[in-house]
């Protein structure tokens, strides 16, 4: 495996966020959408990284070495809190906002500034919703909260209404093979490409699917294949499927 060259899919809408933050625009809630698999978890690292550095470059990215990018890389900031689901497909709950919201009464202890990562932010239920939405009504100075969300469809527009909407495109075809083909060599073109169809476009979705995605694009192909012969059942395949 070779280095993993920079998702060239994100610089617009870092660009986006440059332009922002030299021009005194940097919003109290961003909201990330994109579908899966196109990097938003790491674009929001990456921008965590910059708020909270003491001593950011001219192009917005965090140093790396301050104390608070140290702080940072080790997961202990503490100008820094992430809320997400306590368990795989279950909802945020009104307690961990709850929670959220008495921390974020606290002055920064290291940087000028603190940040919030809320992921799967589509994933919370009414009650945490509306706790949330105070929480965006009255923003803290220098405090920036950042939503992630594959189904930003699902928020309420109260909350989007209050935050600054940020789109993680989906790359094309050529930009996600070349980015997959530098990060893994082990499948053809031919097979990312079969891998990009089955995860819609997400070059980490179609990573993830691997070898099982690509037995499973074979069955599928081999399926329509018999089908077309007759020689399957549509019911025993769709249920198969």
């Amino acid at each position: 495996m070779t280095e993993r060259p920079d998702f060239s899919w994100h610089h617009q809408p870092w660009q986006q966020l440059q332009t922002m933050q030299q021009q005194g625009r940097m919003p109290h809630a961003l909201l990330i959408s994109g579908i899966a698999g196109v990097g938003k978890r790491a674009f929001a690292d990456k921008l965590i990284a910059s708020l909270l550095c003491k001593q950011p470059d001219t192009a917005f990215n965090a140093c790396g070495n301050c104390h608070s990018c140290q702080l940072l890389a080790a997961g202990s900031h503490p100008d820094h809190k992430e809320v997400s689901p306590e368990e795989a497909g279950k909802q945020i709950k009104v307690d961990q906002i709850r929670d959220l919201k008495q921390s974020q009464t606290l002055m920064p202890k290291v940087s000028k500034g603190k940040t919030v990562l809320i992921t799967a932010a589509d994933q919370m239920n009414i009650s945490a919703f509306n706790s949330l939405l105070k929480l965006l009504e009255e923003p803290q100075p220098e405090s920036v909260l950042i939503l992630l969300s594959e189904n930003s469809q699902q928020l309420p527009i109260t909350i989007k209404s209050r935050c600054q909407t940020l789109v993680i495109p989906t790359p094309d075809t050529e930009q996600a093979l070349v980015w997959l083909q530098h990060t893994d060599m082990q499948f053809s073109p031919e097979e990312w490409q079969s891998l990009l169809k089955l995860s819609q476009g997400g070059p980490l979705a179609a990573m993830a699917l691997g070898e099982a995605g690509l037995q499973q694009s074979r069955q599928v192909t081999q399926d329509i294949a018999l089908l077309m012969q007759a020689k399957a059942n549509p019911v025993q395949i769709a249920a198969d499927w």
